[in-house]
């Protein structure tokens, strides 16, 4: 027997909706689940609608049993940010890569950097509302975006 669980949003703010899904194959076996949400929260279901009141980084669990035998399955980490933080690309225009990181670090946003000078950097092309996307010419930031 194959069991497995999804996470919706790996990356989310204090009391925004996520949903954990457990899955099995073949289907039709009775199994028993339980989400350990990695907070002190355990959720007996095979699809768990959750948020977290602190922001931090939760590891998430599927406990599972069935006839034969039991077990528990690893479903990743969730990252928690506090209420969103405010963006604002002229705190980062202007002053170097370092500079530009420490700012977004302690305003509450993850950064990275997509282009230096006339190089674009391979990245994901997923949106985080927590994270700024650095432009860099001449090791001066020149553009900073949200996503």
């Amino acid at each position: 027997m194959q069991i497995g669980c999804t996470i919706s949003k790996h990356h989310v703010v204090v009391d925004e909706t996520l949903v954990f899904t457990a899955f099995q194959k073949p289907e039709g076996v009775p199994v028993a689940f339980a989400f350990n949400h990695g907070d002190g929260t355990i959720d007996r279901t095979n699809e768990s609608h959750a948020y977290y009141a602190e922001a931090g980084r939760y590891d998430v669990n599927l406990l599972w049993q069935h006839a034969g035998g039991k077990g528990s399955t690893q479903c990743g980490t969730v990252t928690v940010s506090g209420a969103d933080p405010i963006f604002n690309e002229a705190d980062y225009l202007g002053h170097s890569r370092g500079w530009a990181e420490a700012v977004a670090y302690n305003a509450g946003f993850q950064s990275r950097v997509v282009r230096i000078d006339d190089e674009w950097l391979i990245v994901t092309t997923d949106y985080w509302p927590d994270r700024v996307n650095f432009e860099i010419d001449n090791n001066i930031v020149t553009k900073a975006t949200l996503g």
